[in-house]
């Protein structure tokens, strides 16, 4: 694991979902993807599963610092990210349909757990929270082709991994 390569991807992360990623926003509602989610959906099927635990909640702190509500979001993202690194033991997901449907899956699973808490909390949620995971999927992909060569995981295994 790139620590420093990981802690860099996630500040310019948390810069961009801070601000410049309205710019891609659909709908009246402003829907916009959460890139750290996206990036958690990454770490949690690429990264040995106990990196991937401490990406999870890691994500999720940086997550709670861009958003409204603070807190829910660690549980949330270290909760279910370890849940489904421990998964990918058994199910390949390092595709980029794999990922995108970890996101999604992720993004729906966070967003049950954080509107609970959040309303436990007081605090008040965006209307699009349900739908973000959905924006968030369709763009993984994408990400998925990026953030190998960004956290130098290049596919040095391509002798001894069939994927």
């Amino acid at each position: 694991m790139h620590w420093i390569r990981f802690v860099i991807v996630v500040f310019f992360a948390m810069l961009l979902q801070a601000g410049p990623v309205d710019v891609i926003a659909i709908t009246d509602a402003q829907i916009t993807p959460n890139l750290l989610l996206i990036l958690l959906a990454f770490c949690v099927t690429q990264f040995h599963p106990s990196d991937a635990i401490v990406c999870a909640f890691v994500l999720g702190l940086c997550t709670d610092i861009v958003t409204v509500v603070v807190g829910p979001h660690t549980l949330a993202f270290g909760t279910l990210g370890t849940l489904v690194s421990e998964l990918r033991r058994f199910i390949v997901l390092r595709n980029a349909l794999g990922q995108a449907v970890v996101t999604l899956i992720l993004g729906i699973g966070t967003a049950l757990l954080v509107i609970p808490l959040s309303r436990i909390k007081g605090e008040p949620l965006h209307p699009s929270l349900l739908l973000e995971p959905l924006y968030s999927a369709l763009l993984a992909p994408l990400f998925s082709f990026i953030l190998p060569w960004t956290m130098g995981l290049q596919r040095r295994r391509a002798s001894s991994d069939p994927l």
